[in-house]
């Protein structure tokens, strides 16, 4: 009898416990999955959940995408649709984007009859190709269910049961300081709008960065050239239009690139699909001002993206940026990659080495 009570208490605890721990979930809501009312401010969202949410029920109202990693959050739609007739874009760039990722979102659109007739693709060496899948485990990242074709009942416990104290602290201070510097407009276009005195005011400093050296994994790297490999014959296959181009990375994250990596990332691309490459040492990546940090470029870079890939001639392009690059021609464009690498870093580190 004893033993029977103590189990019941027990249990009675454990219920206590998941139910306490499953309301502040539901009440904070740290990640956005539950999209309660109760903290408007969100200091962090599952932008892979919430974006194919909204899109679920708006399936009509757009007919082509934006994808990438954080680095394309500020490209707005209407920088894309004035060259394209009749397109209507929904930003779907997500934190960390792999490009497995991609596939598994533009398979997802194909088989639940989204319409899908642009595909305007930013690749990040450091980001879209060193790694497949994020960890399950972490909250920030995790797939939609609809489109990893997990169980929805599995994922959303995953959501109610566990504790992220940090996630949920960050939550509820910026809801009470109001000193939220970014705006997610995902039930609208989903992009990110800036606070206005953010671009052309603020020019990021580099002495408070610290970026590691940066390598990819030969694993990773055949990973996702497949996924890519898979994506462009599904667009060839149902007619969409794929547009694909790499990232301008700020001078201060070239830095830490391998220049061997680069280069076999580039001849590999090539070997699979043309693109557009605006990576490398040009006149946008050194300068600070077209950056919010070493990561990001500000919205004006992506309107300069565009106005290249689209041969826009009534917006002035830098010459040095942007190269359309295809089997044909990677040779010579590797050749130039190279050489202004090793000018660039001889003329700001001179002999010494720098990796």
């Amino acid at each position: 009898m004893k033993y029977n009570k103590f189990s019941i208490i027990i249990l009675c605890v454990i219920l206590v416990y998941l139910s306490s721990v499953a309301l502040i979930n539901i009440v904070v809501d740290p990640f956005y999955i539950f999209q309660t009312p109760f903290f408007k401010i969100q200091a962090q969202i599952n932008d892979r959940y919430a974006k194919i949410e909204f899109l679920k029920k708006r399936k009509e109202r757009f007919n082509s995408y934006i994808m990438g990693s954080s680095r394309m959050f500020l490209t707005h739609p209407d920088v894309v649709e004035k060259y394209l007739s009749k397109a209507k874009f929904y930003n779907l760039a997500t934190i960390f984007a792999t490009m497995y990722e991609h596939l598994l979102h533009v398979k997802y659109f194909i088989k639940s009859g989204y319409p899908v007739k642009h595909l305007y693709i930013g690749l990040d060496m450091d980001i879209t190709f060193t790694t497949k899948m994020h960890d399950n485990k972490d909250s920030l990242l995790k797939l939609h269910p609809d489109v990893s074709n997990k169980n929805p009942i599995d994922f959303y416990w995953s959501y109610l049961s566990i504790f992220p104290k940090g996630d949920t602290k960050r939550k509820l201070r910026v809801n009470y300081d109001k000193k939220a510097h970014w705006k997610y407009e995902i039930e609208k276009d989903g992009a990110l709008a800036l606070e206005p005195e953010t671009e052309g005011t603020r020019v990021f400093s580099e002495k408070e960065i610290n970026i590691d050296i940066i390598r990819i994994k030969n694993e990773h790297l055949r990973e996702n050239l497949e996924a890519l490999r898979e994506l462009v014959a599904l667009c060839k296959q149902h007619d969409i239009n794929l547009i694909l181009f790499i990232t301008p990375y700020n001078k201060r994250l070239m830095d830490h690139f391998a220049v061997e990596d680069h280069i076999r990332f580039l001849r590999e691309l090539s070997e699979i699909a043309g693109f557009w490459d605006f990576s490398g040492y040009n006149s946008v990546t050194t300068d600070n001002r077209n950056y919010l940090d070493h990561s990001h470029y500000n919205p004006s870079v992506s309107r300069l993206i565009a106005a290249r890939i689209f041969n826009d001639q009534t917006v002035t392009v830098p010459s040095d940026f942007g190269v359309w690059v295809t089997k044909k021609n990677i040779d010579s464009h590797l050749e130039r990659i190279t050489m202004s690498s090793k000018t660039y870093r001889s003329l700001q580190y001179g002999s010494q080495e720098h990796s």
